[in-house]
């Protein structure tokens, strides 16, 4: 499901004091009829206090999924 763009919104309505940013969106490409695709995204917080990113919606996309992953050492 495409998430991006609703993610991007929902973070562009979120109070001025927070200090999050998104960099290095994408959307994979599919092949003609495929009805999934996927979404990906670096969050940084860079503020004092923690956020935590709760849903995301897409008007893109009848249905859109939050995954998360975390890498270490790069």
């Amino acid at each position: 499901a495409l998430f991006i763009p609703g993610l991007m919104l929902a973070l562009m309505s979120a109070p001025a004091l927070a200090e999050v940013t998104i960099k290095d969106a994408w959307v994979r490409a599919t092949p003609g009829a495929a009805k999934v695709s996927a979404g990906y995204a670096v969050i940084v917080n860079t503020g004092k206090a923690d956020d935590v990113l709760t849903s995301v919606r897409s008007p893109l996309a009848g249905m859109s999924h939050l995954h998360a992953s975390a890498g270490e050492d790069g």
